[in-house]
């Protein structure tokens, strides 16, 4: 006899841990919830991320959907830290804490500022203050030579933008441009942690969280030296190893209920 598995998937990227008090009634899942939940989240290697993300924001070819690389102003994310007043931030608990996997809504409705005061407080960051005036004195500094620079090398003023100032500066001086572009992600980097820290704290035997950092899934961190003729199939075997790890602890108990071969769910998903 055949057992019959029943589950709901849902993807999200950048998931809105919303640290709200109270938690929405649109949120899911709660704290005291009794519907099962097992939950994979990808998080990456800061420093490859900030590397990653240089390398594409800098490249010639920008896929025109990255609006953002128009403006003129990296550091203003930063900046809203210093100019949001602590105690307009609110404060965390860890019964407070909540996973937004329905909707942005309340996320979206929020200022940088509120937030990023809130997730350096969850952090128990030591010396905020200073440190943020550092980075957004360092990042103004940067970006004023960027937009110099780009505007050196085009005459038209709509080119003096961020995309075409980094791309200036890497020409120039390619540290200090990935400097620029690491202080303009640093509430993005602040966000993951939050998201990292706060659903560990929510993992219990009913919301189970494996954090998986998605720099271990690139094909280099498999080991296989590509140059070799068999390299492909090793590296697809190899793939799925690790898709089978995931989706082991994904199905999990029910996973050993169910006669259903392991690599047919693999074939399935990917």
């Amino acid at each position: 006899m055949q057992a019959h598995v029943d589950f709901s998937l849902i993807m999200e990227a950048t998931p809105a841990m919303y640290l709200a008090t109270p938690p929405s009634e649109a949120t899911a899942p709660r704290v005291g919830s009794t519907t099962p939940v097992r939950l994979l989240h990808f998080v990456r290697d800061v420093r490859r991320l900030a590397v990653s993300g240089f390398l594409y924001h800098s490249q010639d070819n920008v896929p025109k959907t990255e609006l953002w690389l128009q403006e003129t102003d990296p550091c203003s994310e930063l900046s809203a830290f210093a100019a949001t007043p602590n105690e307009s931030a609110g404060r965390i608990s860890i019964s407070q804490l909540s996973i937004n996997l329905l909707t942005k809504a309340s996320v979206k409705t929020d200022d940088m500022g509120s937030k990023l005061r809130r997730w350096v407080a969850f952090l128990q960051l030591p010396h905020a203050e200073a440190r943020f005036a550092e980075m957004v004195g360092q990042c103004v500094l940067l970006r004023e030579l960027a937009l110099k620079l780009a505007s050196e090398s085009h005459s038209e003023k709509k080119r003096q933008n961020y995309m075409y100032g980094l791309r200036a500066m890497k020409k120039v001086n390619d540290s200090a441009a990935l400097q620029l572009d690491s202080l303009r992600a640093v509430p993005q980097i602040l966000w993951m942690a939050a998201n990292a820290k706060g659903l560990h704290a929510l993992s219990n035997d009913l919301f189970r969280v494996r954090q998986v950092t998605l720099d271990d899934f690139s094909a280099s961190a498999s080991g296989i030296n590509h140059g070799s003729a068999t390299s492909d199939d090793l590296v697809r075997n190899w793939y799925k190893s690790k898709m089978g790890e995931l989706l082991s602890f994904v199905l999990g108990d029910e996973l050993h209920n169910t006669p259903v071969r392991m690599d047919q769910i693999i074939q399935k998903v990917t």
